[in-house]
């Protein structure tokens, strides 16, 4: 993950009109809520994570902040810190969103049934996109309990509110896959790839479940696009590897 450094102003300076000489003044205030927020956003969890913390000395009930925190620490891979700032901000605002994330940090500490909960609570939002993300997270947490039914059906109620959602159609078609669905699972990576044209885990899945499906020829053409568009890839390296042209240490994990 690149890690970008930017000079902020010093965040200790003494305000007139504070009680404490180690507040922030308002404008500052608002100007790294604003970072931290496009730090997230570019995936720049180390920076936004940073930039969340220096908020919450300020501004500890703010709700927003703490759910953004949280997120930054589950890219950052520490869901056990993420869980504690959600559970934060559902105890200041009770809001759908928040039980999403939250879902998501339990299902990677393997509390799969307070995940789902949480998912299902997520799916009563009247925004659209909660409930989309309610049922693809709600489908993933069934595809780790081994459960690629109940993870399809999760899957397909999602591509119901937004059919062209690349995350979506990706989700099913390895649910599809897990299924021995191959036909299924290749016309889920082929819509896929109508979304993300070159995108190299859609492809390599489309070599992949054409293979499968005795479809030789035109199996190895989309395997060695994958080769040639990032030959340094793992996914390049698991086309060879299908292709028989790599060894077995290649293979990504």
């Amino acid at each position: 993950m690149r890690a970008r450094l930017l000079a902020l102003a010093a965040l200790g300076a003494a305000v007139g009109c504070s009680s404490s000489p180690h507040k922030m003044p308002s404008s500052e205030l608002y100007l790294t809520e604003r970072m931290a927020t496009v730090f997230l956003q570019q995936g720049n969890a180390l920076e936004a994570e940073n930039a969340f913390k220096k908020v919450l000395v300020d501004d500890p009930d703010n709700a927003e902040m703490r759910n953004g925190h949280g997120l930054s620490l589950l890219m950052l891979g520490r869901p056990k810190d993420a869980l504690l700032e959600f559970d934060r901000a559902l105890k200041i605002v009770d809001k759908e969103s928040y039980r999403n994330n939250r879902g998501v940090a339990k299902m990677e500490l393997g509390d799969y049934p307070g995940a789902e909960a949480d998912f299902l609570r997520a799916f009563a939002s009247p925004n659209p996109d909660d409930r989309q993300s309610a049922l693809i997270n709600l489908g993933r947490a069934r595809m780790r309990r081994g459960l690629p039914a109940e993870a399809e059906e999760a899957f397909t109620r999602a591509l119901a509110l937004t059919p062209d959602s690349y995350e979506a159609l990706m989700a099913r078609g390895e649910a599809r896959e897990a299924l021995h669905n191959e036909k299924g699972a290749v016309e889920d990576f082929l819509a896929a790839l109508k979304v993300r044209g070159d995108n190299l885990d859609a492809m390599l899945h489309v070599g992949m479940g054409l293979m499968a499906l005795n479809n030789h020829d035109l199996g190895v053409r989309y395997l060695r696009r994958v080769t040639e568009l990032v030959p340094d890839s793992p996914q390049a390296a698991r086309a060879r590897m299908i292709l028989g042209e790599g060894s077995s240490a290649t293979l990504p994990r």
